[in-house]
């Protein structure tokens, strides 16, 4: 069944019938009177639960984890990060921290990481959270928001 539309056009007479086109990610299902548009799945982050036990935590984009149980822990950035990619770090419970690889850093408002694998940012509280997306490809990672007092090495 092909469905048209009353779409508003900038050509005289301005109004047109057309279709809906779904884009990447997106599914339309026509019915008797109705449209449905729904996400294609895919859209949102996965959420992991994660504990000293699994040291380290290699990050993984479009993932959050949530810091539970007895212990540090310690998660690592991805080596090869893409240009948006971004993660999530909740504390609940204990404490965390975040190393990184050769060549990388973290900024942080006026203050970044000590490039490289010296560098490093940990939680000073058990409930600290942060959320980093990638800013320059496998390099620079932007602290977009947070929670808590981060500590930056």
């Amino acid at each position: 069944m092909v469905t048209k539309l009353l779409v508003q056009d900038t050509v005289a007479p301005h109004v047109k019938a057309d279709t809906l086109v779904a884009g990447a990610g997106v599914v339309i299902t026509y019915g008797v009177g109705t449209i449905t548009i729904s996400g294609g799945g895919g859209g949102g982050f996965s959420w992991n639960n994660v504990t000293s036990l699994l040291n380290p935590v290699l990050l993984a984009p479009a993932n959050g984890y949530v810091a539970s149980g007895a212990g540090v822990v310690q998660f690592t950035l991805p080596a090869a990060a893409a240009f948006g990619d971004t993660y999530s770090i909740i504390g609940n419970g204990n404490l965390w921290t975040l190393a990184q690889n050769a060549g990388q850093e973290i900024v942080f408002g006026n203050q970044s990481t000590t490039a490289g694998v010296l560098g490093s940012m940990a939680a000073s509280m058990i409930s600290d959270c942060v959320e980093i997306v990638c800013i320059v490809a496998n390099s620079k990672f932007q602290i977009v928001d947070s929670v808590g007092n981060l500590i930056l090495n």
